[in-house]
């Protein structure tokens, strides 16, 4: 996870590789601690939770009626010098025009931010080339930190009538919303009507209701997405479901306990396959 650190070899601060408005392709990342024009002095977040809080009638007590965690600003303090990059200007029209983009710290998680303002902004030095002392803010509609690479699963195989159980270690801080892809081969006899994917750990289990019953002896690659809350096969039909998408939880090193299990109006499933991959997210 994310260490911002300031001494000795300067820490990465990059914004950018996601796609711009207007078809214009991919946001090339920015540089923002290159130590030749943007010097990044210190980090700033302030991170809270949301209560809902309330209280009880009479009974000189309160309660937390609900919880969540709200998108916050990261302000980041700069030194500006206007040497190969040009004027300050230039670099900041880069950043006011892109949308959501990953901000970095270390080149391996990162936090999709969007830049929202400078604050603060004065010359530092007076003569060319000039240098600027600025704050830029950005803000973080989803409070986390994000793995760049995906943690991908051990395939599951021989999946049937009867719960198939398997375990797989979180190693996060933050829990994470996995996609999962049950395969169902073409040798696959049995008519399925129903998918049913749980976390046994917490508790939370999906029913995938297959109207008509999956079709034998054809193929389905069926993708479970637990940030969309949506299931689908690979020609876009999506598929009704009751329940909760199961997630993965932490702290680091916590084994979540899974099972998947089918039903079918005919013949005993064979040839089906559950794969899954996600993005360790992270607290700073």
């Amino acid at each position: 996870m994310p260490q911002p650190q300031f001494s000795g070899t300067p820490p990465v601060c990059s914004f950018g590789g996601l796609a711009l408005p207007n078809g214009q392709g991919t946001m090339t990342a920015l540089n923002l601690n290159d130590v030749t024009s943007w010097f990044l002095q210190d980090f700033q977040a302030d991170f809270a939770k949301q209560i809902t809080k309330g209280q009880m009638v009479w009974r000189s007590k309160g309660t937390i009626l609900g919880r969540d965690v709200p998108g916050f600003p990261i302000t980041l303090p700069f030194k500006y010098k206007e040497a190969s990059n040009g004027a300050f200007g230039a670099d900041l029209a880069k950043l006011v025009n892109t949308g959501d983009q990953r901000l970095t710290f270390d080149n391996a998680t990162y936090i999709l931010a969007e830049f929202e303002a400078t604050k603060s902004r004065m010359l530092w030095i007076r003569f060319q080339p000039y240098w600027w002392d600025v704050t830029l803010q950005f803000w973080c509609k989803t409070p986390w930190f994000v793995d760049i690479s995906a943690t991908t699963m051990t395939q599951v195989t021989g999946i049937g009538l009867s719960p198939t159980t398997f375990n797989r270690t979180y190693n996060g801080s933050v829990f994470a919303e996995p996609t999962f892809t049950l395969g169902v081969g073409s040798g696959n006899p049995a008519r399925i009507t129903t998918a049913v994917l749980s976390n046994t750990m917490s508790g939370e289990a999906l029913t995938i209701t297959f109207p008509g019953g999956l079709t034998p002896s054809t193929a389905y690659t069926i993708t479970i997405d637990c940030t969309a809350f949506t299931v689908a096969d690979q020609n876009s039909v999506s598929y009704d479901v009751s329940g909760s998408f199961p997630m993965l939880y932490p702290p680091v090193g916590t084994v979540n306990g899974f099972s998947v299990v089918l039903t079918a109006s005919s013949g005993t499933p064979s040839n089906v396959t559950l794969d899954g991959s996600w993005n360790q997210r992270w607290v700073i």
